[in-house]
């Protein structure tokens, strides 16, 4: 909390808590200072009965919200507006759900550049790749997408003696900020076809861009421009030039993508860009607003 400011002094500071349970960190929140405001969203409803049963008085004042929601589900924005409901996220989150929420919460920092940061406590099998940079073993397509709006630090190691019952791994907190650099495009789809163009890079880890790029699959995910090709253009080879060249242009034909930096994907996006070709973005449910 003391990373977190206010606009104002009369502004309140809004707090997504996922997952809370029993309501031991909404508590520690709620205490920091009376201008916080925090949104719990959790899935168990007996857990909401018990948030309801301890904070009553929070949730008749307004300083606190318990939503009864799947996290999958959950509206990060109010229907038919587009404006930023958050300052920052907490959360404890479950292995299975920790790829959901970190690539939405890095969807909405794309979108709201205003959000401060995220603090979150995950695995440390996840914590490395969140962490990992080109190169590395753990670099993947989550630790490129992350990268591309948010710097993500190792805040403290949790180990496993300190739950109860213990897990059967260790555990640690992180921290995602975003970028205030590179500017990214104002295309508000940028992210999801930046995903796009990652999820065909990362198909295969051994094998180099040129050939995951000129694969079947590759081919029925781009986008071509209306006045990207000629008449008597053949598309299948004007695509395979496209390409090729993009690829050249950057000094990436030979690379694989587990070598390649956020810059050097969003240059490639861009020289395919320049060259009648974009991506179809992704819609998985990582993406729901």
């Amino acid at each position: 909390a003391a990373d977190l400011s206010f606009a104002n002094t009369n502004d309140k500071l809004r707090v997504l808590e996922i997952g809370p349970g029993t309501g031991n960190l909404t508590s520690a929140l709620l205490e920091i200072d009376p201008k916080i405001q925090v949104h719990a969203v959790e899935f168990d409803g007996r857990m909401v009965e018990q948030l309801q049963r301890r904070f009553t008085s929070e949730i008749e004042d307004g300083s606190l919200v318990a939503e009864h929601s799947d996290f999958e589900d959950f509206k990060f924005t109010l229907e038919g507006e587009d404006e930023s409901r958050f300052d920052a996220c907490v959360a404890n989150i479950p292995y299975q759900l920790s790829s959901l929420v970190v690539s939405r919460l890095s969807s909405y920092m794309h979108r709201f550049p205003t959000f401060q940061c995220a603090v979150l406590l995950v695995q440390e099998e996840f914590a490395l790749r969140l962490l990992a940079q080109p190169g590395n073993k753990n670099y993947s397509r989550l630790s490129a997408n992350t990268a591309l709006v948010a710097d993500v630090t190792s805040v403290v190691p949790v180990l496993r003696k300190h739950f109860l019952p213990p897990p059967k791994v260790d555990s640690r907190v992180i921290k995602m900020t975003p970028k205030s650099t590179p500017a990214l495009p104002s295309d508000k789809l940028f992210f999801q076809k930046f995903d796009a163009l990652l999820r065909l890079c990362f198909e295969r880890k051994n094998k180099t861009l040129r050939a995951l790029l000129l694969a079947k699959t590759a081919r029925s995910q781009y986008v071509l421009k209306n006045d990207a090709l000629a008449a008597d253009e053949d598309k299948h080879q004007a695509v395979t030039e496209r390409v090729e060249a993009a690829l050249e242009a950057c000094g990436l034909s030979s690379n694989r993508a587990v070598k390649i930096s956020v810059v050097e994907f969003m240059q490639l996006m861009q020289e395919l860009h320049d060259r009648g070709i974009d991506l179809r973005p992704s819609t998985t449910r990582h993406f729901r607003g």
